[in-house]
């Protein structure tokens, strides 16, 4: 398991999704599209339960 930066909860129907943020963009796209969603879907979808504190 990868170490936990931040824990990201996306509300989605069928239920709840815990992605992990990582210092990288790149890494937070790859771990997104995973999921068959991208960034952009998913605060267009849910901008309430999307929560991301970027670390830099």
């Amino acid at each position: 398991m990868l170490e936990l930066s931040n824990k990201i909860n996306f509300k989605l129907k069928k239920g709840y999704f815990k992605l992990i943020l990582l210092e990288s963009n790149l890494i937070v796209n790859k771990l997104l599209k995973n999921f068959k969603y991208t960034f952009e879907d998913l605060s267009r979808q849910y901008p309430n339960c999307l929560k991301i504190k970027l670390i830099k």
